[in-house]
């Protein structure tokens, strides 16, 4: 899964349009339908209302997933969180992980994969998916190498084909957007470039527009956080 690291627009009357979307989005019932069918158990079903379920991105609390995986799950429980998005599995299988998830009462409804994983391992993370319970599979980041015109169109079509694949399986591939794709280059904003190739059927476009949550349909948000002086204690504040 990922190492890479790294807020959208309104319509200006009042609707939505895709660039006022959270980074996440409703659970989809088909979802829900493929991991039945797939013969793995369905991800729990969020608390109604919206940002009622506040994840964590656990790239934040990495130091501590890297030296003890469940008593740092443990902890992000004991805040409040029940949803969490994952980095990587740090030497789990997806099963393995999904035992420890389940036995502290998380959810892993959401992923970051890197453009590497979405270009060369695709089919085994939407398996690993399936098997964690997972509705959601999000890009973090754009190599700095490929953020020009021509790259920013391939990667549209990439995730066009990753994301009907995720489709297919029930789930859905987003991308998490930063200021550089408002940023024009050649009279051209690489976020306006990303917003017409990519697929909306396949390709979720994420912003922050919290004060649209309700209107939006937000269900799930995550806390992330890269390089906190104190991890837990900053997931602690994100959460409250």
């Amino acid at each position: 899964m990922s190492d890479a690291r790294e807020v959208g627009r309104t319509t200006g009357d009042g609707g939505l349009d895709r660039r006022s979307f959270l980074g996440v989005v409703p659970l989809a019932a088909a979802a829900l339908a493929g991991l039945r069918q797939a013969g793995f158990p369905a991800a729990r079903a969020s608390s109604p209302g919206p940002l009622n379920a506040i994840g964590v991105q656990l790239y934040t609390v990495r130091q501590f997933m890297a030296r003890d995986v469940e008593g740092a799950l443990a902890e992000i429980a004991e805040i409040g969180f029940r949803e969490v998005e994952l980095w990587r599995l740090h030497g789990l299988t997806a099963l393995e992980m999904r035992a420890v998830l389940d036995g502290l009462e998380l959810e892993a409804v959401s992923s970051h994969d890197s453009l590497d994983v979405i270009r060369g391992e695709w089919s085994r993370r939407l398996d690993e998916a399936v098997q964690l319970g997972q509705t959601y599979l999000v890009c973090p980041s754009i190599p700095h190498d490929e953020r020009t015109l021509d790259g920013y169109r391939r990667i549209a079509d990439d995730f066009n084909v990753a994301g009907e694949a995720a489709h297919a399986m029930g789930m859905r591939l987003g991308y998490h957007n930063h200021d550089h794709e408002f940023a024009a280059i050649d009279g051209v904003v690489p976020y306006d470039l990303l917003l017409e190739r990519c697929d909306p059927r396949f390709v979720d476009m994420p912003a922050a527009i919290f004060a649209r949550a309700e209107q939006a349909g937000i269900r799930h948000a995550f806390v992330e956080h890269d390089r906190p002086n104190d991890p837990m204690e900053s997931v602690r504040v994100g959460f409250n």
